[in-house]
């Protein structure tokens, strides 16, 4: 008489292939995640079933680890890429404002040259006077009488939201040097964005800025 036919684990065999795929694959990142996470739900089963019909646990167990290694090594590498990313985003933001304020400060300029043959003349600045990371949030507040002194009001210059820099002007009327600067991260070190303006030979107004080197 023939013996009973013991039943299989599919489960088991699927979490325990799985699981090396996840650990071989570990470089495809959120596909290798998937697998991983895969391979870690059918070993759960698979434990399940192996306790009903005998069979099948140690390849459970072994897609259980497998499938775990593999997620570790995925949410390792997504980090490490991820990250420099994130940083390297968020330093673009940061200093995105200065960009935009210098050359908003340096089209105003040009416009006042061409309308009075010179640049406005004088200096002033760092406005605001406070460092911004002695301020809330590491930001410089806005007071709108920080832009109501002359020579800002010449160049038709203020700011209209909380900033992360400070900015300064100077000129004789024939060049001008506009700066900002700021500590976006408040750890000490301070970043100088230039901005200077020219007049070339055929009486044209050029502009040059000059951004800093590293993180800012």
């Amino acid at each position: 008489m023939d013996s009973p036919r013991r039943e299989g684990n599919g489960m088991a065999v699927a979490s325990m292939v799985l699981g090396i795929l996840a650990v071989v694959l570990f470089f495809t990142s959120l596909i290798d995640i998937v697998i991983a996470l895969l391979a870690i739900i059918f070993a759960i089963i698979g434990l399940k079933r192996a306790k009903r019909v005998g069979a099948g646990k140690g390849m459970a167990i072994v897609g259980l680890a497998t499938g775990i290694v593999g997620m570790v090594l995925a949410v390792v590498l997504v980090a490490a890429i991820a990250i420099p990313a994130f940083t390297e985003y968020m330093k673009g933001s940061k200093s995105r404002e200065a960009s935009l304020q210098l050359g908003k400060l340096g089209d105003n300029a040009k416009v006042y040259y061409l309308q009075n043959g010179a640049f406005p003349t004088g200096t002033i600045g760092p406005t605001p006077v406070r460092d911004c990371c002695d301020q809330p949030g590491g930001r410089c507040a806005l007071y709108s009488g920080d832009w109501q002194a002359p020579l800002w009001k010449q160049l038709d210059f203020r700011l209209d939201q909380p900033s992360l820099y400070r900015y300064s002007y100077q000129s004789d009327g024939k060049w001008f040097v506009a700066k900002a600067t700021g500590d976006t991260d408040c750890d000490g070190q301070h970043a100088v964005f230039e901005l200077d303006g020219t007049i070339g030979p055929g009486g044209e107004v050029t502009t040059n800025l000059i951004k800093p080197f590293g993180v800012y």
